[in-house]
């Protein structure tokens, strides 16, 4: 199966191409959505991440708004026992892969 890399809402302004490494870049809800309707936003995510998301393969980039991010995270947590999330780090210029379980945070195969 082939790997992707969902950005939680279009980032346009952020250059995530360096990502790519990790899997098919996709937006995973494509909707506009507006973070101080928090409830709007979690069914949104709910549903893109029933439809759409692996967690044994797909990652999360964590890069965009804040509280989108958190609330995409958040309900994927909620369905997933773990989830597999893309962190920028800007020392090395380069995206790191990390497990989230609700045991905490493993390191990724970097």
């Amino acid at each position: 199966m082939n790997r992707r890399v969902f950005l939680p809402t279009n980032c346009d302004r952020f250059d995530v191409s360096l990502a790519s490494c990790y899997g098919e870049m996709e937006v995973l809800c494509s909707q506009r959505l507006n973070p101080f309707r928090v409830d709007e936003c979690v069914e949104a995510f709910s549903q893109e991440l029933d439809e759409k998301f692996d967690p044994d393969n797909d990652f999360i980039c964590m890069t965009g708004q804040t509280l989108l991010i958190s609330i995409a995270l958040g309900v994927a947590m909620t369905k997933f026992d773990r989830v597999n999330v893309l962190l920028y780090d800007a020392i090395s210029s380069s995206y790191k892969s990390r497990i989230i379980t609700m045991k905490g945070n493993r390191n990724g195969k970097d």
